[in-house]
């Protein structure tokens, strides 16, 4: 019996011991994972006081020793006389532009490295280059498009005092910055940050944006306004002191860099540790090769330069067969391995040889692939078009809703009580953080619960008749933003005049009312 007893007191020391080290474990692990506010690493020293915590070295002496001789590789004369043409694969229909045309892929490419390197601090998480191009060349507007805009608004626009002064309009749209407001407060910005030397496109950009919805603006006016945000963001003092934070943490750490770049290794960090977005190298025609969501994008050094003479790799090596106007292609699947082929048969100078030794090693190891596979999850997952918000045709209410009758709510699906003016608040609740997007969807079902939950003493008595045509039109599928319109004035024409301020019952807006109706003249057949 004591041998037993004794058996269980190991044990049970066994078990606490084990115990104490998953505890140990997981302290060490939960201080590994500690970040600070820019996504860097930190730990807490014996004095209690925060460092940037150093990440171990990501290759080994072996990979160190492989990579050498093109570290140190220099190009001789002798050397160039061996050299083989490159000739690039023909690039894709398009030069792999899915919806920002070909021509602005280059701009595409910029934004999306600003907002990827900064997608912490504007608080848009990691932004996919296909959400981005479905947002700013896409046919609808969606989240992203409202929510970058938005992030950057607030990061460039402080609205101040004296800005209420000078532009009280757009100082309360930064106040109040919604999926109801963001598209006029981009319009003013867009004034602004041009400083009185607007080009056309940026002046027709605007113009589009306070005559009609965002997505209805072409994609080169979308793509003009979105980088012009992101390159006075990239300018800003707080995003250069984030550079500058990102900066002292490399500084903390013992190993090279450049070889961890040529192995691959930092292509695989999260973008927020990068001190900038580095390209995975350039070959003798200057052109510049990019890693983005599992893409190669191959740009230009020359961005005006259009003849193949400039430029043999965009046409693969065959005359007529490059993209006139394009500075910037992108390749993706099974073009990868035949832009590796071409790298390799050129046996070119150093820097084309670091290329496709990059390009190679990240192929072999599958993280171009994971990579890819996760940003077609993502854009499948998001969709052309997706706006954040939930179908509203279900919501929509029956011809006969009347006074009081409960609402499907478009966002949750529940259930709710609405008067009139409370669908508007409704609807302003959810857009204060953007969780919405607007659309004539969204205003039809806005404006069919009012002329519902209105009381029938307040219209005219014709609008009985009328009431059904008028909703069975409101409800036509293909309702354009004229004919929205004409049903709005049209319930406006039908409200008897001064009705509502015979239901104002509470002190002092009774008196503020009649005071007003007896000051204004009343307009012929008004309301």
């Amino acid at each position: 019996g004591e041998e037993e007893d004794g058996g269980e007191e190991d044990g049970d020391e066994e078990e606490e011991e084990d115990e104490d080290e998953d505890e140990e474990a997981a302290g060490k692990e939960e201080e590994e994972e500690d970040e600070d506010e820019d996504g860097l690493p930190i730990v807490r020293n014996e004095d209690g006081e925060v460092e940037y915590a150093p990440q171990p070295a990501p290759y080994d002496s072996a990979e160190l020793a492989e990579v050498q001789s093109l570290l140190r590789g220099e190009d001789t004369a002798d050397d160039a006389s061996r050299w083989k043409p490159l000739a690039l694969p023909p690039p894709p229909q398009g030069g792999g532009a899915r919806r920002v045309p070909a021509p602005l892929l280059g701009d595409l490419l910029y934004v999306a490295g600003v907002l990827r390197a900064f997608g912490r601090q504007l608080g848009l998480g990691e932004v996919r280059v296909d959400a981005l191009d479905a947002a700013l060349g896409g046919g609808a507007t969606t989240a992203l498009a409202m929510r970058l805009h938005v992030s950057l608004l607030r990061l460039l626009f402080e609205p101040s005092a004296a800005l209420a002064r000078s532009h009280p309009a757009f100082c309360h749209a930064l106040r109040n910055l919604s999926a109801l407001t963001w598209a006029e407060a981009l319009a003013e910005a867009l004034l602004r940050l041009a400083d009185g030397q607007a080009t056309a496109e940026l002046a027709l950009a605007v113009r589009g944006l306070r005559s009609g919805e965002y997505h209805t603006l072409p994609p080169e006016r979308r793509v003009l306004a979105a980088r012009l945000l992101a390159e006075r963001a990239a300018e800003h003092p707080s995003l250069r002191a984030s550079l500058e934070r990102r900066a002292e943490w490399y500084e903390a750490h013992d190993w090279a860099w450049e070889p961890a770049m040529l192995l691959g290794r930092l292509q695989c960090w999260p973008p927020h540790r990068l001190l900038r977005w580095e390209p995975l190298g350039r070959d003798r025609h200057g052109r510049v090769y990019w890693l983005l969501d599992g893409s190669l994008w191959v740009q230009r050094r020359d961005a005006s330069a259009t003849d193949e003479a400039a430029d043999p790799s965009l046409s693969g090596g065959r005359p007529g067969a490059g993209v006139p106007g394009v500075a910037t292609v992108r390749y993706g699947g099974a073009d990868l391995q035949a832009v590796a082929a071409a790298l390799s048969a050129a046996a070119g100078p150093v820097c084309e040889r670091r290329v496709h030794f990059t390009l190679r090693r990240l192929l072999r190891g599958g993280e171009l692939g994971e990579a890819r596979r996760a940003a077609e999850e993502a854009a499948a997952e998001v969709g052309e078009g997706a706006s954040g918000s939930p179908a509203v045709d279900a919501a929509l209410p029956s011809e006969d809703a009347a006074l009081g009758s409960a609402a499907a709510c478009p966002f949750s699906g529940r259930r709710v009580r609405l008067a009139a003016y409370d669908v508007v608040r409704h609807l302003e609740a959810h857009a204060a953080d953007c969780a919405v997007v607007p659309s004539l969807e969204l205003f039809r079902y806005a404006l069919l619960h009012i002329e519902a939950q209105l009381p029938r003493e307040l219209l005219g008595e014709g609008w009985g008749e009328r009431r059904a045509g008028w909703v069975a039109e409101l409800k036509a599928e293909g309702l354009a933003a004229a004919g929205f319109a004409a049903r709005l004035l049209e319930l406006e024409e039908a409200l008897v005049c001064d009705a509502l301020t015979r239901r104002w019952l509470v002190p002092p807006f009774s008196s503020e009312a009649e005071e007003l109706a007896a000051a204004t003249p009343k307009p012929r057949g008004g309301r």
